[in-house]
């Protein structure tokens, strides 16, 4: 495989995935200005890093539109928007212990990183987010996501008409049983599944 790693294909010329990176990165930083540039520069570095991964590499060298969020994908090797999230929430809490995985949760790993390629959770919609991960034995894994998140049950608690404010409002169930953030739960053989948020 080619040492150069392409954050998107085009007719001209690929665009590189460190330049597009470090773009990002100082275009979040520039916005940011007023509230924390640091994290917005920290955020736009990591928010693509699942596309150094080997399968996704060799997908965007095939498929033109394979940057595209939401394109469906045949194989887990493919896919890429958790990795940056993954990545903040455990470099943030060994780094900053507790205060560095709430920063995570809220700032860079839930809201932005996580938010560009799923959507930002609006108020009283945050029922179709959250992060769960799905750990496999196999290195092209055995189950298609799809069906493992249809397994998944999230029931907003207490008054329906009060917005929600964020995830606790939420109670989440896999095949009936309940899911707390940081637990896990047997999904399907050699497949284990976390609820990060």
């Amino acid at each position: 495989m080619s040492k150069e790693f392409w954050a998107h294909s085009g007719a001209d010329a690929p665009h590189l995935l460190e330049a597009n990176l470090v773009a990002v990165g100082e275009r979040a930083a520039l916005n940011a200005k007023r509230f924390g540039p640091a994290w917005a520069y920290m955020a736009g570095l990591w928010h693509d890093l699942g596309k150094y991964r080997p399968g996704f590499q060799t997908y965007i060298r095939q498929t033109a539109d394979a940057h595209i969020k939401g394109k469906p994908t045949s194989r887990s090797d493919k896919s890429y928007s958790a990795a940056g999230a993954l990545h903040a929430l455990e470099t943030l809490r060994r780094h900053f212990g507790a205060n560095g995985e709430r920063v995570a949760r809220l700032l860079a790993y839930v809201y932005v990183i996580a938010g560009h390629h799923a959507g930002l959770a609006a108020r009283g919609q945050m029922a179709t987010h959250g992060l769960y991960v799905f750990e496999h034995a196999g290195e092209l894994g055995n189950a298609l996501s799809h069906v493992l998140f249809d397994r998944l049950a999230v029931n907003l608690q207490g008054d329906a008409d009060a917005p929600a404010c964020d995830f606790g409002a939420y109670s989440v169930s896999f095949d009936g049983k309940a899911l707390a953030v940081g637990d896990s739960a047997a999904a399907a053989p050699g497949f284990t599944l976390t609820r990060r948020c």
